[in-house]
Formats: structure tokens, C-alpha cells, sequence
């Protein structure tokens, strides 16, 4: 069996979980949001998106949107 087809097949609640034409991700620092965002672009190239973020106050919500900077291109808006 192929290893890397296995992987593909992974799935885990809350990390990039195509519900209908909503993306959840559940990115809580700004490692894990570039992450989201790169695989995001990568996949839907050429397309722009709304984000809904919510950030508890205790998360580095800074670092968090910093991430969107180099992903500009591919934001229509961001509802806080």
C-alpha cells in the first residue's frame, strides 16, 4: 500500500475540514495559521476567500494575522 495515499486519507476534526463550500481550521498561533494559509493557497490557487477569525484573548493574536500579510492576494475580507 502506498504510504503517501494512506496520509492523504487522514482526516482530524478541526484542521482543514471541508464542511459544504465553509474550510474550518482551527489554527491557534501563528505557526499553525501560516501552515493553514500556504496549503489553502496551494490547493485553491487563484482564488480569493472571506475569513471569519476568532482568537481567544490569551492567544497571540498578532502573530496569528500577521500571517494573512503574505496571503493578501488571496483575501477578499476578514471579519474579526
Amino acid at each position: 500500500m502506498n504510504f503517501n495515499y494512506c496520509l492523504s486519507k487522514i482526516n482530524f476534526a478541526g484542521r482543514f475540514e471541508i464542511i459544504d463550500n465553509m474550510i474550518l481550521d482551527g489554527a491557534h498561533n501563528g505557526q499553525k495559521m501560516a501552515s493553514f494559509l500556504e496549503s489553502l493557497c496551494k490547493i485553491f490557487d487563484n482564488q480569493k476567500f472571506n475569513f471569519v477569525l476568532a482568537v481567544k484573548k490569551e492567544k497571540d493574536s498578532l502573530s496569528i494575522l500577521e500571517q494573512f500579510v503574505k496571503y493578501q492576494n488571496h483575501i477578499n475580507k476578514i471579519v474579526l
